[in-house]
């Protein structure tokens, strides 16, 4: 089978494969609903995992911030217990969202449904990509009873028929993906290394900027850059947003990695600029990232527009290289600002201004660029590579 083939193209190729119903080729388990169900106080800090549907990212189940309840709590349930292999299809709210179990022991939350193969005809690999398709999505709105609340039956996701090929066909398919899965695990993990090469070479070069252990000079933020924060035009007014063309960033365009912005995924009407009053970030302007998401850095390619989420520093003083500021912006410590530096999770103008920055010679800086382009051209060689293994397995 090629290996070029996308996942939904190999999906395809199973069109004419008879079709099943879970029914027949799985068995559907509620979770136990009665008087022993846990509650908040049977809540412990480790034990028997306790699974919702925020637990299931589409592949398997994430423990980040997974509950937990104690092995004799679990001994009195009688039902919506969990074993390896098992896939959890969510039933309320978040309808559809599943997870496929790669440990032994476990419980669902009310709102999932545990569904299990019968691997003679229908392996959970294979299911699990069947479930994330198009032909599934159709059958589940309309199973979706309609109310306020997204709601599924089990007895109606019984009803769903899935592509059944042969069971030769299903583990020569699961092998396919596993194979891309690791290719793009080897990938990123090669982009993160990159990306720490990038750090040790900055604090090789110019040390911790949060001490300034070089003694290097010191000014203001305030003093070296005039600091402008963007808006966000009234959502209610469809003028402000219909047939716009001018960019306007968000937190959400911008990447982990300090790079060049290219789009955005809005923009904002001419009428939008007059009215609010909005101001322009100049072309090769770094902007910084100040509310819920802290210290995501990126260098404008254009004139564009943020919203208030986003401090841009546009240059007073010109002894600043851009590819320098944007990484020492990511690796300053702004929870550590003063007392009051972050209420929550957001920063304001007064004490972005207030930091003290430090500028190192014009020379140094400049040949951190270099090094950082040479490493930028290495990351976007493997994230091209990695983004075409995305490509194959949606």
């Amino acid at each position: 089978m090629s290996k070029s083939l996308s996942k939904s193209r190999f999906i395809e190729l199973f069109s004419e494969s008879p079709k099943a119903r879970l029914a027949d080729t799985c068995k559907l388990i509620n979770g136990d609903r009665g008087k022993n169900y846990p509650s908040s106080n049977d809540r412990v800090e480790s034990g028997i995992p306790f699974i919702n549907a925020g637990n299931l990212n589409g592949k398997n189940i994430d423990f980040s911030g997974m509950e937990y309840i104690t092995e004799e709590k679990y001994s009195t349930l009688k039902t919506g217990k969990v074993q390896k292999g098992d896939i959890l299809y969510c039933l309320r709210g978040s309808l559809g969202k599943i997870g496929l179990v790669d440990f032994d022991e476990g419980l669902i939350a009310s709102s999932l449904v545990i569904i299990r193969c019968d691997q003679n005809k229908l392996l959970p690999d294979f299911l699990l990509c069947a479930l994330g398709s198009n032909e599934v999505k159709q059958q589940l709105l309309k199973a979706n009873n309609g109310s306020s609340q997204p709601n599924l039956s089990a007895a109606s996701v019984k009803e769903y028929k899935v592509t059944c090929p042969s069971i030769n066909e299903q583990k020569e398919f699961s092998e396919f993906i596993k194979q891309i899965d690791k290719s793009k695990f080897i990938l990123q993990k090669m982009i993160e290394k990159l990306e720490l090469l990038k750090k040790s070479r900055f604090i090789e070069m110019f040390g911790d900027p949060n001490s300034n252990a070089k003694g290097y000079d010191k000014k203001p933020l305030r003093d070296l850059f005039a600091l402008q924060m963007g808006k966000t035009p009234p959502r209610k007014e469809m003028k402000y947003w219909t047939d716009a063309t001018n960019k306007w960033i968000s937190i959400s365009d911008m990447s982990t990695y300090d790079k060049y912005t290219t789009d955005t995924k809005e923009k904002i009407a001419d009428c939008a600029i007059s009215d609010t009053g909005i101001k322009v970030v100049p072309k090769n302007t770094v902007i910084m990232s100040f509310k819920l998401s802290i210290g995501k850095t990126a260098i404008t390619s254009e004139d564009i527009y943020t919203n208030e989420a986003i401090m841009a520093f546009v240059k007073k003083n010109e002894k600043i290289n851009n590819s320098f500021l944007s990484y020492a912006l990511k690796m300053v410590d702004w929870t550590s600002t003063s007392s009051n530096a972050v209420k929550g999770v957001t920063l304001n103008k007064e004490i972005i201004g207030n930091k003290d920055f430090f500028i190192p010679p014009i020379e140094l800086q400049n040949e951190f660029e270099k090094f950082s382009n040479q490493v930028d051209k290495s990351k976007l060689i493997l994230q091209k590579q990695l983004d075409d293994l995305v490509g194959e397995t949606k």
